[in-house]
């Protein structure tokens, strides 16, 4: 299910994707047989030793191996969420992130998410573009044209290798509650990891 909305999330996505080509106007507006979706030869798949089509058990293992907490009480078989279990924050690309996040698809490994929140749209926006500039070192973006007002900025990587990667912006509410102002960066493969065989 959480592939099938992935990939219809992908879709609307493109449709509302503008490049982010010297010169072009990222507010156009174009059909989906002129958008210029900016293709990566390879986006990375591999995070903490673990890969995309790994076991959720062998996910686990290795990120608490990692010094990841894994907070099963409030996960479900679809998104795990990790924490540091030492300090509040982690590293990874040389950036410090709050919260962890797995997605699984048919008991494999399919997504991760790397997240910070925070009270103040400014400073939100501000460690968005630091992902954004770290991102663009490695990858080509294309841009987002947002028409959901609760998303602040948006910029996605496409890789032939059927993985997609999107740094973003937005206004969240809370379990509690609260409002917060989340910026991410998020990782996810396109294909399609079959479950456990039945058959005979």
């Amino acid at each position: 299910m959480k592939k099938i909305l992935l990939l219809i999330s992908l879709f609307l996505g493109i449709t509302l994707i503008s490049c982010n080509n010297k010169g072009a106007n990222s507010k156009n507006n174009k059909s989906e047989e002129e958008l210029d979706t900016i293709w990566n030869d390879r986006v990375q798949e591999t995070f903490f030793d673990v890969t995309f089509g790994d076991s959720i058990n062998d996910v686990i293992a290795k990120l608490e191996k990692h010094g990841f907490y894994y907070k099963k009480s409030n996960s479900t078989d679809v998104l795990l969420h990790f924490s540091s279990k030492e300090k509040r924050f982690f590293s990874f690309g040389n950036m410090n992130w709050e919260m962890l996040d797995i997605f699984a698809s048919n008991g494999r490994f399919d997504g991760i998410r790397f997240m910070n929140a925070s009270d103040d749209k400014a400073s939100a926006l501000n460690n968005y573009n630091n992902i954004k500039i770290a991102i663009e070192n490695k990858y080509s973006l294309t841009e987002v044209t947002l028409n959901d007002t609760t998303i602040y900025a948006s910029s996605m990587v496409f890789g032939k290798n059927q993985t997609v990667a999107e740094v973003s912006c937005y206004r969240y509410e809370t379990i509690s509650g609260n409002i917060k102002i989340g910026t991410d960066l998020t990782y996810y493969s396109l294909k399609n990891f079959a479950g456990p065989n039945d058959e005979l």
